[in-house]
């Protein structure tokens, strides 16, 4: 093939070699893992990606060849341009689909439009070549169900002895995907290039087992078959590729992957590893979480989880499509539509409308498991305040590393040296494994506050269990979040660490303490933590906060219980928190969080309250940044009679005196205050 001229000059053609994985399975390079990070972060936060964007190139430089079969007199020269063409099919599904492809389309002029592949569906198509598995969340009208039956009909019919299994939610379902994607889409391949099918019975395309056209065997002992759902449906004839279409309708689709992951997986005695020996594709769009959808939830958020830690060698990447990869979607089109779907809706209607809107258009992967239960905040809330903490940037992600003190050991406690501070190390996404922080204001160099910073505390106290540790700090000078802490380790008492780290980072010398006020239900262990490494004394006790109604006099002497008579009253402050001060609270964990916090019936006698609020799936979603922070506000108005001063202020220095003052300043009303030696009011109390 001639050289390409492109705008950066001659180039020579693509080889499918220049873009093929040459990595050995799992072991992605950490190029191919950042670009695949960075499409689920958002369709228009995807990066460049030197293999795929050859893969493309090679399909436009074939596109480009005008040579067809009928320019050839002679059958040996045709033969040869039909070997050359099923070559180029077999490597590039993107060339095959484009060339070759066509849509039922009733509007159009033969009832019928060329295939042409969006930037998504490249996407798509360039990894389904490379040979990975995926499962995938996506917006809604992405076309991922026509590409993929023209991808799987192309292997088919292309690949001897070769078994594409293609799974829909229901039998109807499957008999409309199977006329209209499968067999009327093969039938409009050229003769040349299509195989001659045994049979069309049961939504079933099957080749005969022995070649019929001369110098090919291709396709033969091939079959395309379309099923509905059933436990064994992944696993059952051991076909080559499995497709799963719409998992989110599926109510047993948990059960089928625990049937059929044995089947995908082998292992190899020669490496000592398992390996991929089926491909595996599945998709589907957020919808009706409450009446089954969650298995979707519950599969896609287990496989992402894998992969943001690094384990790779659960075999199937999870990739997120959001509504930004539908050509022509911009954030002018999503307000328009969304302003159509709450359009004549009553307040409560207009809330399950949003929720409907973000499922079908879904900007982040939580868009997509979005329930229309009663959340404690409106979910649109939610998503406009992480969308703009996003769009602002005033966040930081990072960790916490202690400032030891190497001439003070300390062998028989957790951290072998006496720690004097803490340095923030920054990281570079929420993602990234070692975060643990998200900083929204960080403290002054050189500065020391006190009364100024507050932090709550929901602990844990165990290795095992789905909840994580939470502290929060919040500013009691602008009222707002300053930091929070979000993070579960192996070692539960590395999460205490960061924890204690995060009060050192906004008390720099260790001098004036910060008040932290810590759960008291399971928040023993942390005390006790605290205590060994000396920082016991900046524990705020129950008996001190404000209003009154959170002390106990026969509980725990610290800490705030969160038990059936004070948990009401500690919603009503996370509502007070959010209506004072929502503008504040740059923490995207806390409205992620908010939009799975739900209200739940309660079937107990033993109380008079009917529903709570908590997650809505306590095995996926969370609430302990919810709960920190609210405690840290707690915490701040306990003490709220106290000025935020900051100790550097030359003005501190002056004698403070505090006497009755009656002044212009006071309005002539007789009020105490503080004032200096010459009488000048400092602040009025």
């Amino acid at each position: 093939m001639m050289n390409v001229l492109t705008k950066g000059g001659l180039l020579p053609p693509v080889k499918t070699e220049d873009w093929k994985p040459k990595h050995e399975q799992f072991d992605y390079p950490q190029e191919f893992v950042d670009w695949i990070n960075s499409i689920n972060s958002g369709w228009q936060n995807k990066k460049e990606y030197e293999p795929f964007n050859l893969y493309v190139r090679q399909a436009n430089e074939w596109l480009m060849d005008p040579t067809k079969i009928d320019d050839y007199d002679n059958e040996e020269d045709q033969l040869h341009w039909l070997i050359e063409e099923i070559e180029r099919c077999k490597d590039n599904t993107l060339y095959f689909c484009n060339k070759y492809g066509r849509i039922k389309e009733d509007t159009a002029e033969g009832g019928s439009i060329p295939y042409i592949a969006w930037e998504p569906q490249q996407v798509l198509l360039f990894l389904f070549d490379c040979g990975y598995s995926m499962m995938i969340g996506k917006a809604r009208q992405v076309g991922f169900t026509t590409t993929l039956t023209l991808a799987g009909m192309k292997r088919v019919n292309l690949n001897k002895s070769y078994f594409a299994k293609f799974i829909t939610h229901s039998d109807s379902k499957g008999k409309e995907i199977f006329d209209d994607k499968v067999k009327w889409a093969f039938t409009k391949i050229p003769e040349y290039i299509a195989r001659d099918v045994k049979n069309w019975t049961q939504n079933t395309m099957a080749f005969d087992k022995k070649g019929n056209r001369k110098g090919r065997d291709d396709g033969a002992g091939s079959k395309f078959q379309v099923v509905p759902p059933a436990v064994d449906a992944i696993n059952g004839g051991s076909p080559s590729l499995v497709m799963v279409d719409e998992i989110g309708l599926f109510a047993i689709f948990g059960q089928m992957m625990r049937e059929g992951r044995p089947a995908l997986l082998k292992y190899n005695p020669k490496t000592g590893k398992l390996f991929m020996q089926q491909q595996f594709l599945a998709w589907g769009t957020g919808g009706e979480m409450d009446k089954g959808g969650a298995v979707f939830e519950q599969e896609f958020k287990a496989c992402m989880k894998e992969w943001r830690s690094g384990n790779y060698e659960y075999g199937i990447i999870p990739l997120f499509f959001n509504a930004y990869a539908r050509p022509g979607v911009t954030k002018e089109y999503l307000d328009k539509e969304i302003r159509a779907y709450v359009m004549n809706q009553e307040s409560q209607n207009a809330d399950v409308a949003k929720v409907q809107f973000y499922q079908a258009y879904p900007i982040v992967i939580e868009h997509m498991f979005l329930r229309k239960a009663r959340t404690m905040i409106p979910i649109s809330t939610c998503i406009e305040h992480g969308e703009r903490i996003y769009t602002e940037d005033k966040i930081t992600w990072g960790y916490f590393e202690p400032i030891l003190d190497y001439s003070q050991p300390k062998p028989d406690l957790f951290v072998p040296y006496r720690i004097i501070g803490a340095k923030f190390v920054p990281t570079k996404d929420e993602f990234d494994v070692n975060t643990t922080v998200c900083i929204r204001t960080h403290p002054a160099k050189g500065e020391v506050w006190k009364w100024r910073f507050f932090q709550g505390t929901d602990p844990i106290n165990s290795e095992t269990g789905h909840s994580k540790m939470s502290s929060s700090v919040w500013d009691a000078l602008t009222n707002s979040i300053a930091a929070t802490v979000f993070t579960r380790d192996r070692n539960f008492k590395n999460s205490y660490l960061q924890c204690l780290l995060l009060r050192l980072y906004y008390d720099p010398k260790g001098t004036e303490g910060i008040p932290e006020l810590i759960e008291n239900n399971i928040g023993d262990m942390y005390l006790d933590f605290q205590e060994q490494l000396g920082f016991k004394r900046n524990i705020v006790s129950n008996m001190s906060l404000s209003p009154e109604y959170f002390r106990k006099p026969n509980g725990k002497w610290f800490g705030l219980a969160n038990k059936v008579d004070t948990a009401p009253r500690i919603l009503g402050k996370m509502q007070e928190m959010v209506d004072c001060h929502a503008a504040n609270l740059d923490i995207p964990w806390l409205w992620k969080q908010f939009e799975t916090f739900v209200e739940k019936d309660l079937n107990s006698a033993s109380t008079h309250r009917q529903t709570r609020y908590q997650a809505a799936d306590m095995r996926y979603d969370y609430d302990d940044v919810l709960f920190s922070t609210t405690f840290a506000y707690i915490n701040a108005m306990s003490h709220a009679k106290y000025e935020p001063t900051n100790l550097n202020d030359d003005s501190l220095q002056r004698k403070v005196f505090t006497r009755r003052v009656q002044n212009r300043q006071t309005n002539f009303v007789p009020k105490m205050a503080e004032v200096d030696e010459k009488g000048n009011i400092i602040r009025i109390l």
